[in-house]
Formats: C-alpha cells, sequence, structure tokens
C-alpha cells in the first residue's frame, strides 16, 4: 500500500457545493432553539419530578425556593417557544384537550415568573408599627405553591417533545428536496436523566 494512503475512511472529508436559501438556515437554527428549550422544560419537569416526599418538618424555606425557581425556570423555557421568534407555535397546533394546561403555563409564565403582573397565586401584604420616633415596616407574602411535578403536564411536555422532532424531521426532509442531499440529524448519546423520566 502507496505511504500516502489513507487506511481510515473515516478521515475523508468530502466538500461539496449546495446553494440553500438563507430562510431555510434560519427556520433549522430556530427549530434547534426550540429543542433546546424543549430539553430545558423535560429536564427541569424531571428534577420537579423527584422531589419530596415530604413531612411537614421537611419544608423549609430553602424547599419552597428551589421549588419555585424550578417552577420558574421551566415555564420561562415553555414559554420562550411559544412567543418568541419567527418559528414559534402557533396555539392553535396545540391539540384541543391540552390548551387549558398550555394556557395556564403561559399565564405562569407572564403573571407570576416573567413580569411583574400580580397573580392569584401570590398576595403582599404589609402592616405599620410606631414606636413614637420610628416606623417600622413589617411585609407579608403568601404563596399557593405545587410542590414538585403536576402529573397534569406531562401530557403536553410529551406533545410538545414529538411535535418538535416531527418539525425538524419535516425541515430536513425539505432540505434534502431543495439540495438533492440527504439531510439527516447526526444522533448523539441520550442524557443519563431521560433514562428514569416516566
Amino acid at each position: 500500500m502507496a505511504e500516502d494512503s489513507i487506511d481510515d475512511l473515516s478521515e475523508v472529508k468530502h466538500e461539496i457545493e449546495i446553494s440553500v436559501p438563507a430562510s431555510e438556515i434560519q427556520r433549522i437554527q430556530n427549530d434547534i432553539r426550540n429543542v433546546h428549550s424543549c430539553v430545558e422544560v423535560q429536564y427541569l419537569y424531571n428534577k420537579l419530578r423527584k422531589m419530596g416526599p415530604w413531612d411537614a418538618n421537611d419544608l423549609t424555606i430553602e424547599v419552597f425556593l428551589e421549588n419555585d425557581a424550578l417552577h420558574s425556570a421551566l415555564v420561562a423555557a415553555y414559554g420562550r417557544i411559544f412567543t418568541k421568534g419567527l418559528r414559534r407555535i402557533a396555539r392553535k397546533k396545540v391539540p384541543f384537550e391540552l390548551r387549558p394546561i398550555h394556557e395556564a403555563l403561559l399565564v405562569l409564565r407572564n403573571k407570576r415568573y416573567a413580569h411583574s403582573d400580580s397573580h392569584e397565586s401570590i398576595e403582599t401584604s404589609f402592616d405599620l408599627d410606631f414606636d413614637g420616633k420610628t416606623i417600622f415596616l413589617n411585609t407579608g407574602l403568601s404563596m399557593t405553591v405545587v410542590l414538585g411535578a403536576p402529573k397534569e403536564w406531562k401530557p403536553l411536555f410529551d406533545w410538545l417533545n414529538g411535535y418538535l422532532f416531527d418539525q425538524l424531521e419535516s425541515q430536513l426532509a425539505r432540505l434534502s428536496d431543495i439540495t438533492g442531499y440527504t439531510w439527516e440529524q447526526k444522533p448523539g448519546p441520550v442524557p443519563s436523566w431521560v433514562d428514569d423520566a416516566d
């Protein structure tokens, strides 16, 4: 065999010239962003699902803060898919039976977590004490919380995962038609937390 031959064919790279409209590349980029947000949602949902069970003594402020932080991150990631960008998913794409949950998540995002509007699950209060020289402000906050992962959210997230996968596959098929080359998503390792997500 000649010295300049290549034994490992995996090292051979092919150069091709293809013409793909910028709008098609933008679609792929937006699909990838949506898939990433969906992965965030599933990861956070799985973290919430693993929380608990709790005894009354376990319910410290730290538990409530962690739970609220995970819920906040989850609804923010979910909302990005439906409220941002050129490839946001329209409400009408969400199956009818899942729309109430979808709407509830967007209300949580918009009124409790992402913006400063009021949400029915949070009430603030304060009173004043006066000792003759100083006014003391005593503040209070009461929140309705759902500890862990609401089971009714899972069918919505499962639908979303499948929808985004199909959308990306459809876009790759479209690129295959445009370019004459087969476009496929290269499989990667399955994250360890996916195995026990059901």
